[in-house]
């Protein structure tokens, strides 16, 4: 069974030689005893849960590639080093068997490549609609607001919270592709205060997470300051022309100007002190991103 193993050896030697290589600079890095010279974890960034999701798509997709690329060649040379220790071509059947395994490894292969293209298409929207909400809310911090990103919570994450002397507001954001031609209405939503009617499309969902996301976080922020805590809930749609219909319903943005309709909007003013009591339990929560380049002290 020597010519098995021969052609396995062939692949994975350059495999070894690779990761052994990476991970004797990474012991060698270590040991070097440099520590990083941030003291605590940072804050979470818009989309961070996002683009940890893509960060294990790309991973996925190369492995895939891989594999597309691995298996066929092994097999093919496994076919060689038949004939070549054998001295024989290898039975037809044997060959057949070996060509199908292999299109069928790259036919998989392939497939989960375009799966996976497809949702990470999504998602990639999805992370630069919530950057581009993120630097607009972070334009509120001129105006006395405090802003965090991407809070986590019960197996879910909330995009943005935003807290100010006018009250506390989670945002949802959500990016929709617009169509490529603009016409009057192709590049406008009507918010009727309860559903959201696209250009050939209508969605209640976002609404109905925003809600959700907007009491959990009422809750908790209840349960974690000791007192009552009200929280509003917005969602932003950036791009888009936003018509509304009607005044009942949660405000909706476009993400841009959020300072002018977030003042606008008026509840119970909080106190400094709850203020400072709110923003420590978000900090506590949303600061936990660890530094990688060296170990933490």
């Amino acid at each position: 069974m020597e010519w098995v193993l021969m052609p396995f050896l062939v692949f994975a030697l350059p495999f070894g030689a690779v990761f052994g290589s990476v991970y004797l600079w990474l012991k060698r890095s270590k040991a070097t005893r440099k520590r990083t010279p941030l003291t605590r974890d940072l804050l979470r960034a818009p989309g961070q849960s996002v683009e940890a999701k893509l960060e294990d798509m790309r991973l996925d997709m190369d492995g895939y590639l891989l594999g597309a690329f691995f298996a066929p060649s092994l097999l093919f040379s496994l076919y060689l080093s038949y004939g070549f220790y054998n001295h024989k071509s290898m039975p037809a059947f044997s060959v057949l068997i070996y060509f199908l395994l292999g299109c069928g490894v790259i036919a998989y292969c392939v497939v989960q490549i375009l799966r996976l293209a497809r949702t990470a298409l999504n998602y990639r929207l999805g992370l630069e609609a919530e950057m581009a909400v993120g630097q607009e809310l972070n334009q509120l911090l001129r105006h006395g607001y405090w802003v965090f990103h991407d809070l986590p919570a019960e197996k879910f994450n909330i995009d943005h919270v935003v807290v100010g002397p006018n009250g506390v507001f989670a945002v949802e954001t959500k990016g929709r592709a617009k169509p490529d031609q603009k016409t009057d209405n192709s590049w406008k939503v009507r918010y009727d205060g309860k559903r959201l009617e696209f250009p050939g499309w209508t969605e209640t969902k976002p609404l109905e997470q925003a809600e959700r996301q907007a009491k959990w976080l009422q809750e908790w922020l209840s349960s974690a300051v000791g007192e009552p805590v009200g929280v509003r809930p917005v969602l932003a749609l950036p791009g888009w022309f936003i018509e509304r219909t009607s005044r009942e319903g949660m405000p909706v943005l476009n993400g841009k100007n959020p300072e002018k309709v977030l003042s606008s909007l008026r509840q119970t003013p909080l106190p400094d002190k709850l203020i400072q009591q709110i923003v420590h339990q978000l900090d506590q929560r949303c600061r936990n991103v660890a530094a990688k380049a060296y170990a933490q002290t």
